[in-house]
């Protein structure tokens, strides 16, 4: 169900994932994953009656994945569960852009995040109106960078 797949991509983007890169000690940042194991333990318990997908965002570095599979999989283990729900990455910042080829062997899909992709590769905030005219969705260098990351993504499928 397209709606669930939403949700699940939603929380993870809203509840974790920025706000681990924006905690400011580590105690916190240890309570904040404790806090995330926990709905991703519920994800899990889902996937086993649902088809889900999981959709890791603001993905810069093939650490971020790795850290993800391992906690999925500590998950899964502690809750007797076998089989692994889809996991994605969303390509929406050029670190992933440029990386899509090493994210691409971590992942069952990608997703390709054009708003935040056109956003950081123009240095211009689409809701700034000091810098608004660089925000340029066709841009050469946006469409050199999307058109990478789908040559590469199209690449590495008919590879596996």
């Amino acid at each position: 169900m397209a709606g669930t797949n939403w949700l699940i991509s939603l929380a993870l983007c809203v509840v974790w994932w920025p706000t681990i890169r924006l905690l400011p000690s580590a105690s916190v940042l240890i309570w904040q994953l404790r806090l995330w194991v926990y709905e991703l333990r519920a994800f899990l318990r889902l996937a086993k009656d649902h088809d889900l997908r999981i959709l890791i965002p603001m993905v810069t570095d093939l650490d971020d994945v790795l850290q993800v599979k391992a906690a999925m999989r500590s998950c899964a283990a502690d809750c007797g569960i076998a089989a692994m729900p889809m996991l994605g990455a969303m390509i929406e910042t050029p670190a992933a852009a440029l990386f899509t080829r090493e994210i691409c062997r971590e992942v069952d899909f990608v997703s390709i995040g054009t708003n935040d992709l056109t956003q950081y590769v123009m240095a211009a905030a689409r809701g700034n109106p000091l810098v608004s005219r660089y925000y340029q969705e066709k841009h050469p260098a946006v469409m050199r960078m999307g058109w990478w990351s789908c040559l590469i993504a199209c690449w590495g499928a008919t590879r596996h």
